[in-house]
């Protein structure tokens, strides 16, 4: 169902702490998404209350770690660029509890 509104394409880093309070980050990986430029109260990974810039719809699980751009890219460092850490995610699930696709806030 996820794959049928996915028609937009942007970039994933995965991300991975560095030991020094920084991340590291993988090669860039393009993605199909629904990327919705909307301002939200969430709270995030770390429990505090943030407002989100946008919800991003995914056909797959990423690591909340990681960076998004909206669009392609093929910059190996996406702190160059305008470029969005993950605050949030989740798995969309059916009520059989199938799961149908994923949502991140940046």
């Amino acid at each position: 169902m996820i794959e049928s509104v996915c028609t937009e394409t942007c970039t994933y880093w995965p991300g991975t702490p560095d030991g020094y309070g920084g991340r590291d980050y993988g090669p860039p990986q393009q993605l199909r998404c629904r990327w919705e430029q909307k301002q939200r109260l969430i709270r995030t990974k770390t429990g505090e209350e943030r407002v989100s810039q946008a919800r991003v719809f995914l056909t797959r699980p990423v690591d909340l770690e990681g960076r998004f751009y909206r669009g392609t890219t093929a910059e190996a460092d996406p702190r160059v660029l305008d470029s969005h850490e993950l605050q949030a995610g989740e798995e969309l699930q059916e009520m059989d509890g199938t799961v149908v696709g994923w949502v991140v806030w940046l």
